[in-house]
C-alpha cells in the first residue's frame, strides 16, 4: 500500500478513509516526506497563503464546515510538488468529488484492511484468519489480538467493547435509528455496524 501512495507513479492527491485503527495516520505520514506541512483536524495555520510543498491533513472529519472550500482548494491546486495526503473517518461528498475530478486515489477501510494473507495465515480457519475477520481487517484490533494467548477470543471482546462504547455516545434518536436497522429482516449487520462506527 505505502510503494502505492509513495511510487513515481503514485497520484498528487490521496484520500485515506476508514473508522479508527486502520493505520490511516501511520500510512499518511509515511506517504509524504517528514519535511511536509502536517495539519490535523485544522486548516487555520495554512492562513490563506499559496502552499509550498506537500501537505498531509489529518483527522480531516474534524475539520470545520467554513474549512471544507480551503481543503477542496487544496486538493484542486495539488501537483507532484505540492502533494496532498487526506486522512480521516467519514468525510464529506464535496471533498471526494474533488479528489475524483484530480484523478486522485481514495482508500476506503476495504483498501487499508489488513487480510490473512498478508499476515503469512491464508488457512480460512487459523487463529489468524479468524482474528481477521472477526475485526474486519482492522490493523489496530488484529495487531492487539494477535499478541494475546487466546487470540479469537481477544479480538471477539475488542469489537464488542468498541460497538458497546460507540452506542452508548449516541443520542436518542441516533440510537432510535439504529435498532430500526438492527431489526431490519435480511439487513447486512455489517451496515448497522458501519452507521454505528459512523456516529
Amino acid at each position: 500500500m505505502l510503494g502505492r501512495i509513495t511510487g513515481p507513479a503514485a497520484p498528487a492527491v490521496v484520500l485515506l478513509e476508514a473508522p479508527t485503527g486502520y493505520g490511516k495516520t501511520w500510512l499518511a505520514r509515511h506517504a509524504l516526506d517528514p519535511a511536509a506541512r502536517r495539519l490535523r483536524g485544522d486548516l487555520e495555520p495554512l492562513g490563506g497563503t499559496v502552499v509550498d510543498g506537500p501537505v498531509l491533513v489529518d483527522d480531516a472529519h474534524l475539520l470545520p464546515p467554513e474549512q471544507l472550500d480551503r481543503l477542496i482548494e487544496l486538493v484542486e491546486d495539488a501537483d507532484q510538488d505540492r502533494r496532498v495526503v487526506i486522512a480521516g473517518r467519514l468525510l464529506s461528498l464535496a471533498v471526494h468529488d474533488a479528489v475524483q475530478l484530480v484523478d486522485g486515489l481514495a482508500l476506503d477501510a476495504e483498501a487499508l484492511a489488513v487480510t490473512a494473507e498478508e499476515l503469512g495465515s491464508p488457512e480460512p480457519d487459523s487463529p489468524a484468519a479468524r482474528v481477521v475477520e472477526i475485526a474486519d481487517g482492522c490493523i489496530r484490533i488484529v495487531a492487539a489480538a494477535l499478541d494475546q494467548p487466546d487470540p479469537v477470543a481477544v479480538a471477539s471482546r475488542m469489537v464488542r467493547a468498541v460497538a458497546v462504547a460507540v452506542q452508548q455516545d449516541l443520542d436518542a434518536d441516533e440510537a432510535a435509528v439504529l435498532g430500526l436497522l438492527a431489526r431490519t429482516p435480511g439487513l447486512d449487520p455489517q451496515l448497522s455496524h458501519a452507521v454505528a462506527a459512523t456516529w
